[in-house]
């Protein structure tokens, strides 16, 4: 690929503390053919006006305020105004590495590559602390095994796979396939997004093993923790996995035990931090 445009999607809710942080990771990136969308989804504090001081810096902020309608409503408006090539999400209170972009644009040398997928830096805000996640050396997809299974073995193993902030997509996959988020979801709708774009796509997944995506832990608003510790959300999108793994192998039925173990700890684990 050749200098593409990036379409960088940038859902805001009264993220006033944390904005200044996040928009100037995305105009510091080395890769500079951007268009970087903002969705100001009703914020009630001095979100909207630090979005219009950034766009009169940067010509290369869009825009958009809307009705609060939630994370995934404010990604899918961003998903309809995107013109580029390939897309990128990222949220209103975290950041980018300077290299982010540039690196997970690399990926796509390869014009069998369908989406990239970079570690992340876990930084505790109460703790204080940093620490970099899904960095370990990892498997790609064996001969013979199919996406799916793939993914399971990756949600299995590693959590890189949950989110779609640390990821770039192909536009025109996304569009051609009406691909969106589940609005009024507020657990898995990232995971239940990526499990819809690996259906439609053909190529594979690149794995960039570097914490570039500055994930804040933290800010999280009142409603998504409530939704990390009910169980049947956790039930509830295991239940999906299932169902979109169809008929799985043995290798994949393995897998899917795993999984189940692994979102059972995580549960347990998301419950204790939210009564500590």
């Amino acid at each position: 690929m050749e200098n593409p445009l990036v379409s960088v999607i940038i859902p805001v809710y009264n993220s006033e503390k944390y904005l200044e942080r996040t928009l100037d990771s995305v105009l510091s990136q080395t890769y500079k053919n951007l268009e970087i969308i903002v969705v100001d989804d009703g914020s009630t504090d001095n979100s909207g006006k630090i979005i219009a001081k950034y766009q009169k810096k940067d010509p290369r902020i869009i825009s958009v305020r809307q009705k609060n309608g939630g994370q995934a409503s404010a990604r899918n408006a961003g998903i309809r105004l995107a013109k580029g090539e390939l897309l990128t999400f990222l949220d209103g209170d975290d950041a980018y590495d300077k290299d982010f972009i540039l690196k997970l644009l690399n990926g796509f040398d390869d014009g069998d590559i369908d989406l990239t997928v970079s570690g992340m830096l876990y930084c505790r805000v109460k703790e204080k602390t940093k620490k970099p996640v899904y960095v370990k050396k990892i498997r790609n997809q064996l001969p013979g095994e199919n996406i799916k299974t793939y993914l399971v073995y990756l949600l299995s193993v590693d959590g890189a796979m949950y989110a779609v902030i640390n990821k770039m997509f192909r536009t025109e996959l996304i569009k051609k396939s009406k691909l969106q988020f589940s609005e009024g979801l507020y657990f898995g709708e990232d995971t239940r997004f990526v499990m819809d774009y690996l259906e439609v796509m053909t190529g594979k997944i690149h794995l960039v093993r570097e914490p570039l995506y500055m994930y804040y832990s933290g800010n999280d608003s009142s409603t998504m923790k409530k939704a990390g510790i009910e169980k049947k959300n956790w039930d509830d999108l295991y239940h999906d996995v299932k169902v979109w793994l169809g008929r799985p192998s043995l290798r994949g039925r393995f897998w899917l035990k795993m999984l189940r173990l692994r979102w059972k700890i995580s549960y347990h684990r998301t419950k204790k931090r939210a009564n500590s």
